[in-house]
């Protein structure tokens, strides 16, 4: 049954003790739930808001639904409190929907949702792990009204294309040690356009989410090794460090009380390295197109230590090994059940384990993304190749010097390296004479050219990491 009211300031700072159901209500005129109180949930199913529905102050006890509603004027959520999830599902906005100040525990579910003006979330205050589901609805096309005479003449209707799908981000608060704002695996429309200003990036998620779409403007960006990093990096070495505390405060709780501790527990998921190389990506794209290129530079070693950290599946015998440690064959496979006899036994577990600690141990420490990470930063340190040249000039020279080339020399009277550093800084200068005078047909020559072969190749690498380093320094920076 639908029910229709015209203006008034009925439910002005009124209460509801229980549900309150409004579905498929008409309201005329302007709409007043200014510091209303819904103790238990509200439904406000497919609702039509001719004028201005103003909810300011207004508290959500319950799960708040706002489904399918229709707002004709301008909407008012300013200082309203969402205690649990707020779905506003398919909700239309013809005009400025202002969510200002308002305070989000739970979830927030923006789905289909379509600002045709503008969707303001000022100084939202985030008090929980907020889920956003926004991922826009697109283009719209609208036929004008035609005036008096022109459909005598013939004349076609006008029509224009609306472009659905502007929100704000401005100024989020976020409330207690674990608030975060989860914007992950959003498929955003084409047309969308997202704007985060002035936000702790910190606490926003953007795992899966394409932030090619996204403008981002005077952001508090955390920093990890002197680079700009995304909070789906930050949260989870941030959290590492508790991890121990957390899983035992949760065993506590579930002992104290299942239905808590399960409805409180950590909803972060372990973090999907992959993904957030793209991320990175897409960042760096995107602050390549607003001329920031210190920023984007930042997310470019960003996309590397992503790389890094990342499964160790690039390589076919590394695909079909890590494919087997984690089990990803499909369900009805006879593999799948090989597997899982496999793991059930003690001696199974032990060598999956090892297998998957070996493996993310030569992908992360001694590949080629590791050198590139432990030598230059991922290009971002000039003065550290520089070190590690010297460093390793250093040691070549020791080496020559406990051959049989560093003996038969007369020993000088300022040094011990003497003959084994200018024995370094022949090879660093690709002195082939010397090689071919002072070392052909002697005792030692096959230490010393063996040696000096592997210098030339560890000097060729760090040079050119160095020359990468100085280019991407100068080129952008």
């Amino acid at each position: 049954k639908k029910y229709s009211w015209q203006r008034f300031n009925l439910f002005r700072r009124a209460v509801f003790p229980f549900y309150a159901d409004f579905s498929g209500a008409t309201f005329s005129g302007d709409v007043n739930y200014r510091l209303a109180r819904f103790l238990g949930s509200a439904y406000f199913f497919s609702a039509q808001f001719s004028g201005d529905a103003h909810f300011s102050g207004a508290q959500f006890s319950g799960d708040a639904y706002f489904s399918g509603a229709h707002f004709s004027g301008n909407v008012g959520f300013h200082n309203v409190q969402f205690s649990e999830d707020a779905n506003l599902f398919g909700a239309q906005f013809s005009w400025i929907a202002d969510f200002g100040g308002a305070v989000f525990i739970r979830g927030l579910d923006l789905t289909y949702v379509s600002f045709a003006v503008l969707g303001d979330f000022n100084e939202c205050r985030i008090a929980g792990q907020v889920r956003l589901s926004w991922p826009g609805e697109g283009k719209k096309q609208i036929t004008l009204p035609q005036e008096e005479g022109e459909k005598e003449k013939g004349i076609p209707p006008e029509t224009r294309v609306i472009e659905r799908g502007k929100l704000r981000l401005r100024k989020l608060q976020f409330v207690g040690r674990n608030a975060i704002l989860d914007l992950r695996r959003n498929n955003m429309a084409e047309d969308v356009l997202l704007r985060i200003e002035e936000c702790d990036m910190r606490r926003i998620l953007l795992e899966g989410t394409d932030c090619t779409k996204i403008q981002f403007y005077n952001n508090n960006w955390p920093t990890i090794q002197g680079r700009k990093t995304v909070g789906d990096e930050f949260v989870p070495r941030r959290l590492r460090k508790r991890r121990w505390f957390l899983l035992l405060r949760f065993q506590l709780r579930l002992w104290r009380k299942k239905k808590l501790a399960l409805r409180k527990r950590l909803r972060l998921q372990r973090p999907d390295w992959h993904l957030i190389s793209t991320t990175y990506q897409q960042l760096a794209r995107r602050f390549r197109e607003d001329f920031n290129h210190t920023a984007a530079n930042d997310f470019d070693r960003g996309t590397f230590e992503m790389r890094r950290l990342s499964a160790p599946n690039q390589s076919w015998i590394g695909q079909r090994l890590w494919k087997f440690i984690t089990n990803d064959f499909p369900e009805k496979s006879k593999w799948y059940t090989r597997r899982e006899r496999f793991g059930k036994t003690w001696a199974g577990r032990a060598v999956l384990s090892i297998l998957k600690t070996v493996m993310l141990g030569l992908k992360r420490y001694c590949s080629l993304v590791a050198v590139y990470r432990y030598v230059t930063l991922y290009g971002g340190s000039i003065l550290l190749p520089a070190v590690w040249t010297l460093t390793m000039t250093a040691g070549f020279a020791g080496l020559y010097e406990l051959t049989a080339y560093g003996g038969v020399l007369p020993a000088a009277s300022w040094s011990w390296p003497t003959h084994g550093t200018i024995a370094a800084l022949r090879v660093i200068a690709l002195n082939r004479a010397w090689l071919a005078t002072e070392i052909a047909d002697k005792p030692y020559e096959l230490q010393v050219t063996a040696i000096a072969s592997l210098q030339v190749i560890l000097t060729a690498v760090l040079v050119t990491m160095l020359i990468f380093a100085v280019r991407r320094r100068f080129k952008h920076g």
